[in-house]
């Protein structure tokens, strides 16, 4: 209906569009209460499975019957296995916090032993690079001074050819 008075003209389509307004909300309405009525009945149908039928026929006077104590028997035992697996569960439930606990503290440790590790990387990644930079600085220097050693050789070679030469000629 929405799409068919969407395809309207407007002038013929705002009454439609307030009827199917009102339609979609008596719908939503009508779907809440059926909702509510369906968890009302799934609840009184749970209870009386739980507990079994219902002993408002059975005066205090006359007791129960066979079939009505070994309903409540049943149900008494079966809320009493239900009571013992939610114990096994809370106690499971705990041991696992503990183990839980136990390794965020391991994990704890291990976060601290790596950011030690990482300021001692950097550290010594520091260090590299300052050996790094005095090794080239003491290269250089060893070149400078076999340069100056190689100048000095050959300026004292000439100087000695040039004495050998004044005093032959």
């Amino acid at each position: 209906m929405e799409i068919e008075v969407s395809m309207m003209q407007a002038s013929s389509s705002t009454h439609l569009k307030q009827q199917v307004r009102k339609y979609r909300e008596d719908f939503e309405q009508a779907k809440r209460s059926f909702r509510r009525e369906e968890t009302t009945y799934a609840e009184q149908k749970s209870k009386e499975t739980l507990m079994g039928a219902r002993l408002d026929n059975v005066s205090p006077r006359q007791g129960l019957s066979g079939e009505y104590r070994e309903r409540l028997l049943n149900t008494n035992m079966m809320a009493m296995e239900q009571h013992a697996k939610l114990e096994q569960g809370k106690r499971t439930a705990l041991e696992a916090e503990g183990v839980a606990i136990e390794t965020m503290k391991n994990l704890q440790g291990q976060r601290e032993q790596l950011e030690r590790a990482s300021y001692n990387n950097r550290d010594i990644a520091d260090n590299l690079s300052r050996s790094n930079k005095l090794i080239t600085t003491m290269t250089k220097r060893a070149i400078a001074n076999k340069a100056i050693m190689f100048g000095v050789i050959a300026l004292m070679v000439l100087l000695m050819i040039f004495i050998v030469y004044m005093k032959v000629s």
